[in-house]
């Protein structure tokens, strides 16, 4: 669902209020492997923290009544 999420508000970046933030992915083997997590420094990347779940689900809603 979440891949289905992303590929929508990538299509239609108004649908989302987008947040810089500084995160990094850990690598080192443990419990805490893959997870993604915030640090300190300048953002290195913009995080969808808002969005407007009535227009996501409207166009997804669109897409998968649509025929051809």
């Amino acid at each position: 669902m979440w891949d289905l999420v992303t590929a929508e508000i990538m299509m239609n970046p108004e649908h989302c209020t987008f947040t810089p933030l500084a995160l990094e992915v850990v690598i080192e083997e443990g419990q805490t492997e893959g997870q993604t997590r915030v640090i300190e420094g300048a953002a290195n990347l913009n995080v969808c923290l808002d969005p407007d779940e009535e227009a996501i689900k409207q166009t997804l809603s669109q897409v998968f009544s649509s025929r051809k």
